[in-house]
């Protein structure tokens, strides 16, 4: 297991209901299969009409007012898929998560397939070329058209809590053919406010959401909610409020 990260978060609101929400925004982008003028295989999808990306609220928990609460996470990646249509608002859970890691061309690359009215995700071995830090998952000709109702969607989770749980954190719609490169650099923001865990958001409508920045080589971060609704970085002040 990769190492561990931790954010702590501070409450000093007095705002009733809020939860504390955590995304992590790691880019999928989506094109048609294919291959370059040489005959090689492409290692980046096309950007034509790519999907859009939707971060879940990856974790999220209500924090009483002058309490605090560790988000944790260890960078283990899987792909995930669902047999539903990506839309914000919606909750999305995976119906099957595939470890995956950038840097070996034996456990990059996954494919979906479909038969007997069941998709299956299976590793695809060997993989493409290693280009850390992405990863990839492509879709065969048997992958049902996509509908709002039914799908596909997919995307990437990465690994939380000490059980270390295969945590959603962002996905995008799907169809056959298509190749679907995820880069493995999350970017970390937070958020107070009334959101249930696995909710797809789109980030451009949330206001008052915070970048998290890890400095080079730390593992650890720590914010506070003031009393005005404002994310500080770090622990609060001593003393009340």
């Amino acid at each position: 297991m990769a190492q561990t990260y931790t954010l702590t978060l501070h409450n000093r609101s007095t705002q009733p209901g809020f939860d504390f929400v955590v995304y992590a925004v790691v880019p999928i982008l989506s094109g048609l299969q294919g291959a370059r003028p040489d005959g090689s295989a492409p290692g980046r999808a096309r950007r034509e009409n790519a999907p859009r990306n939707f971060p879940l609220a990856w974790q999220a928990r209500p924090v009483p007012y002058q309490e605090k609460t560790d988000f944790c996470w260890s960078l283990d990646y899987s792909l995930v898929y669902a047999s539903v249509g990506c839309r914000a608002g919606a909750a999305w859970s995976a119906a099957q998560a595939l470890p995956v890691s950038a840097d070996d061309r034996n456990q990059n690359t996954a494919q979906l397939t479909y038969a007997g009215d069941a998709y299956v995700l299976s590793r695809k071995r060997p993989g493409r070329p290693p280009d850390p830090p992405e990863t990839y998952l492509e879709t065969s000709a048997t992958v049902p058209h996509w509908s709002q109702e039914n799908g596909p969607s997919v995307g990437v989770a990465i690994t939380t809590g000490p059980a270390g749980r295969s945590t959603p954190a962002l996905v995008t719609d799907s169809g056959p053919n298509l190749l679907h490169v995820a880069t493995l650099r999350p970017a970390y923001y937070i958020w107070a406010g009334q959101q249930d865990p696995g909710t797809q958001t789109d980030l451009a409508t949330v206001l008052g959401h915070q970048q998290v920045t890890f400095d080079d080589g730390a593992v650890t971060a720590e914010w506070t909610l003031d009393a005005d609704n404002r994310w500080i970085e770090g622990a609060p002040p001593p003393g009340p409020g």
